[in-house]
């Protein structure tokens, strides 16, 4: 069946627009997700400085333990603790930026016992040196790590790499500070030192040759105006000098070397620090320069998309006018045959069909937009609300109950031993479990009661107008429903349950906080239990 004109000029217009606000909406998520991706981008550049950071103070400690392992005083002690005070502060706020909490724990914990050795001289210096090198090695890892899964600009690449070059070189000369300086406060220097000095400052050398690589495709000319073959030579020469032995051991070129070689890693350590801190600016501006490009954005392709859509509207409008019009007259024509008549505008019916067919289009397009309204509400999998929806009806029944003073009772359920049944039958069984966790739920609460999947394995029940008392008694009841749902592949499971009624004024985050708690007390209690909230306290 072909359409009619006036058919497929609504269609081609209605795409177009379609079509239109299509491309607009891609545009902008993909500016957006640009967005998004600098500032996470951000966030990791500032955590590999701060770890930066804790690489130098960890060297700083491996120097000082140097010169305390051989050289027993208390000014030389005293600066040592100081040292590591600094250093543990740091280890401290640096949990996030490391692989798990449990590494963190299993290095300080293998730092102290170092420590002791050093305090009590019972270790070589050998294992002391390898220690702060393997753990400062761990530290440049994770650094490389976050530099492979980090997206940002070719604008600041080399700085980064030059930086990352820059560390593991400084880490190199920190360990040829430590180890030319305990030689020669021992004064001697024994073959295989030699031949490890001389690796040592290949390494350092072949990193900083890369160092200068990246920063020589970066605008940091003060940089590279200080970080150059220049800077390098009294080290050099120190060091040649020391391989060869064409200089006495003695505390004098100790006290020469660390203060060259101190000075050198200081000065490499200022750079990083201006290399970060352009690195930071550049994606702080960055980022704003997104944002507000994002901004203009939306007020454009509004103002555009609005523009075109009342042109292709109007023109359309005019275009029915016309053929109406023009009909009408041709038909006057042909019945009487005076070819003297002139066209009279008249609308009338016209305007009429098309409103209704907007009435109609608008109709549609708002039961869609009620569709989707209800799908963005419900949890796809159980049919449940989701965290979005529940959300702003539970503050709205917060604010009620604080209002007018009436009993609101949460209970939080968390099925037990949820990833086992995954890991054990499949995610298929374990999304089989959650619905029938939801549907017994939904089935055995009032109509007035909201259920919610919270978030994985996670629900929660919330009663307007009841009590504690009650709200644990239908908690009971749930968990003992919960106990005799059996699923063929995973047989029988159960739910723990917190319960916690509200307080006079406290928020739903606090609300929530309790009845999280009271739900991890029945988890401690042995699981597939209902623990108040009001008996912890």
């Amino acid at each position: 069946m072909m359409l009619s004109i006036k058919s497929r000029i609504i269609v081609l217009s209605l795409a177009s627009l379609v079509f239109l606000l299509l491309a607009i909406f891609s545009e902008y998520s993909h500016i957006k997700q640009n967005v998004s991706d600098s500032k996470n981008s951000l966030i990791t550049i500032e955590k590999i400085s701060y770890i930066s950071q804790l690489i130098h103070s960890l060297q700083k400690e491996r120097g000082m333990s140097a010169i305390y392992f051989v050289k027993k005083g208390k000014s030389s002690y005293d600066s040592l603790v100081k040292q590591r005070e600094i250093t543990d502060s740091m280890l401290k706020n640096i949990a996030v930026s490391l692989a798990s909490k449990n590494n963190l724990i299993e290095f300080i914990d293998e730092l102290k016992k170092i420590r002791t050795f050093i305090d009590n001289n019972s270790v070589a210096w050998q294992l002391i040196k390898d220690f702060y090198a393997f753990e400062i090695d761990k530290l440049l890892t994770n650094i490389s790590l976050n530099l492979i899964e980090l997206y940002y600009q070719k604008e600041i690449s080399h700085e980064l790499y030059a930086v990352y070059y820059l560390l593991n070189a400084r880490e190199n000369l920190g360990i040829l500070r430590a180890d030319i300086l305990h030689s020669y406060i021992k004064r001697e220097l024994t073959q295989s030192e030699i031949l490890e000095i001389g690796y040592k400052y290949s390494i350092f050398n072949n990193k900083f040759q890369y160092f200068k690589l990246h920063i020589n495709k970066t605008p940091c000319d003060n940089i590279k105006k200080h970080l150059n073959d220049e800077f390098l030579k009294p080290l050099k020469l120190h060091i040649t000098s020391t391989i060869n032995k064409q200089k006495k051991l003695h505390k004098k070129s100790s006290q020469s070397w660390w203060e060259e070689a101190t000075a050198a890693i200081d000065l490499m350590k200022k750079s990083e620090d201006t290399i970060f801190k352009n690195i930071i600016e550049y994606s702080q501006h960055n980022i704003q320069t997104q944002e507000t490009n994002l901004f203009w954005y939306i007020a454009i392709a509004v103002i555009l998309f609005v523009f075109i859509s009342f042109l292709a509207i109007s023109t359309v409008i005019h275009i029915f006018e016309s053929v109406s019009i023009f009909t009408k007259y041709l038909s006057e024509v042909e019945k009487t045959e005076d070819f003297s008549l002139r066209v009279v505008p008249d609308s009338e019916d016209e305007f009429s069909q098309i409103n209704k067919s907007l009435n109609k289009f608008v109709n549609y397009t708002d039961t869609i937009l009620e569709e989707k309204e209800n799908l963005a509400s419900i949890d796809l999998l159980t049919g449940v609300m989701n965290r979005r929806s529940f959300t702003s009806t539970a503050q709205r029944e917060v604010e009620q109950s604080n209002r007018y003073e009436r009993p609101l009772s949460l209970i939080f359920c968390d099925i037990d031993d949820f990833k086992q049944i995954n890991d054990t039958y499949g995610h298929n069984i374990g999304d089989e479990v959650l619905k029938s966790f939801a549907n017994v739920v939904s089935s055995n609460i009032r109509q007035g009661d909201y259920i919610v999947r919270w978030g994985g394995e996670e629900f929660m029940v919330l009663t307007p107008q009841t009590d504690e008392t009650q709200a644990s008694e239908l908690a009971q009841n749930l968990r003992k429903l919960t106990s005799e749902i059996y699923i063929e592949e995973a047989k029988k499971f159960t739910c723990s349950f917190g319960v916690a009624q509200i307080t006079k004024g406290e928020s739903l985050e606090g609300l929530i906080k309790r009845a999280d708690e009271a739900m991890y007390k029945a988890k401690e209690l042995g699981k597939n239990q209902v623990v108040l909230a009001s008996k912890l306290r």
